[in-house]
């Protein structure tokens, strides 16, 4: 069984197309952008920012390049930014419910050939309610129910920004 691993090498042998390589880079260039814009402005942990770029880039990519972005998108920002802390660990929660977000995507549209919509609001209710159920139970110390609540914009953000630019780059 043949591991395909980001490489230029892969991405020459047609192995992972530069089509998902340039979405993975748009994904990390707008997932360190966007949350720095609304952290601006007070607004990061309601409109999740973070989480539109890595969404659509489910609806659109890969496995591998939805979880090399999710895993270095919260590193790089860190970084760059302090944001999302690593202590308590946001980061790498952050990390698990973009990967959970971007797989049930890909899973949903190109795997399982879902609708469009369908695809696209099973996989938000999936992070969001898993995201629930962790923060009632073992996170419930480090997010607060309170907060998953607080971020409706953010899912209202990601369902209307998803479609749009993914009708843009699938024309």
């Amino acid at each position: 069984m043949s591991t395909k691993i980001l490489t230029l090498k892969n991405v020459i042998a047609n192995r992972i197309s530069m089509q998902d390589v340039v979405y993975g880079i748009s994904a990390v260039g707008l997932g360190l952008s966007l949350p720095h814009i609304f952290h601006t402005f007070g607004l990061g942990s309601t409109f999740l920012p973070m989480y539109l770029p890595v969404l659509t880039l489910g609806l659109l990519s890969t496995p591998l390049i939805v979880t090399t972005v999710v895993i270095i998108t919260p590193l790089i920002s860190y970084l760059i930014s302090g944001m999302p802390p690593m202590s308590p660990p946001i980061a790498f929660i952050m990390s698990f419910q973009l990967a959970l977000l971007g797989l049930s995507a890909y899973f949903f549209t190109q795997r399982l050939k879902w609708n469009f919509f369908a695809a696209l609001l099973m996989s938000v209710f999936i992070e969001r309610l898993t995201t629930l159920i962790l923060s009632s139970t073992v996170l419930n110390t480090i997010i607060s129910t309170s907060h998953i609540y607080e971020s409706y914009p953010g899912i209202l953000l990601q369902i209307i920004g998803a479609t749009i630019l993914y009708r843009i780059l699938k024309k």
